[in-house]
């Protein structure tokens, strides 16, 4: 997991004190492929449009979405496949 998910859990109260704590390994193991999974949607929605832009976009735009996809994916530590 990278800083950027753990910062949105401390966010989003579930890091906060004694609630991470008392979670067991397997509960947190399944809120991080939670988190993984939704940056994952995220860069598959961009990888569609981008697949789509390539015919229908110029280059400008096609390359901005492109961009984008890989952003996500760094922002979050995720592997952009």
């Amino acid at each position: 997991m990278n800083d950027r998910i753990e910062q949105c859990l401390y966010l989003s109260g579930l890091t906060a004190q004694g609630c991470w704590d008392e979670l067991d390994d397997y509960a947190k193991q399944g809120i991080h492929k939670f988190a993984e999974m939704i940056v994952r949607e995220c860069i598959e929605l961009c990888a569609k449009e981008h697949a789509h832009s390539i015919h229908t976009l110029a280059g400008p735009w096609n390359s901005a979405i492109k961009r984008c996809k890989e952003n996500i994916a760094t922002q979050f530590g995720v592997k952009n496949d």
